[in-house]
């Protein structure tokens, strides 16, 4: 018995460092890029309207890139050119655009408002439609945010060759 229990002991395999590496450089990635995320956000909290699109746009690359790399290993795959493109893509890009307009763009061109009790009682169904789609848009930055982190995980499902999600080698 003392026998195959060293056996067992000894043919047990050993640790993996280069996955345990691949995983601390992965959070700590993602600890960057969320504090990226905080100095944008910081910076849209003190800016005027007119200098307030580099602040968001760099807050909404960033969700999206965020997303992308809670994504890694559908990354790699990429990279490794296993790559198909499906339905999945042009709405992850659509809603990656959409994103990144910042509120004041949709105020400024009257496209769309905040839902009011007013704009629901109008019976005007134009502008209950723009209030119902757009009016989260113009509350603050938090939608345009969840959106960009949704639109990176249509951007990298709508790349990844889906016959090989199993396979992360």
């Amino acid at each position: 018995m003392a026998i195959k229990e060293e056996d067992e002991i000894l043919n047990t395999p050993s640790f993996d460092y280069k996955r345990l590496f691949v995983y601390i450089a992965v959070i700590l990635i993602g600890i960057v890029l969320v504090q990226l995320i905080l100095i944008a956000e910081v910076k849209l909290n003190f800016a005027e309207p007119e200098d307030m699109y580099p602040p968001y746009f760099y807050r909404s690359l960033l969700g999206i890139l965020l997303r992308i790399l809670v994504k890694w290993r559908c990354l790699i795959n990429i990279l490794k050119k296993n790559v198909e493109l499906n339905i999945k893509l042009p709405f992850g890009i659509i809603l990656g655009i959409i994103s990144i307009i910042p509120p004041y763009i949709f105020t400024y061109f009257g496209i769309g408002s905040v839902v009011t009790l007013d704009i629901l009682t109008s019976g005007n169904i134009s502008a209950i439609l723009r209030s119902l789609f757009l009016g989260p848009f113009m509350t603050g930055y938090s939608v345009p945010l969840v959106l960009s982190v949704i639109a990176g995980v249509l951007i990298i499902e709508g790349v990844h060759n889906s016959k090989n999600i199993g396979q992360h080698n």
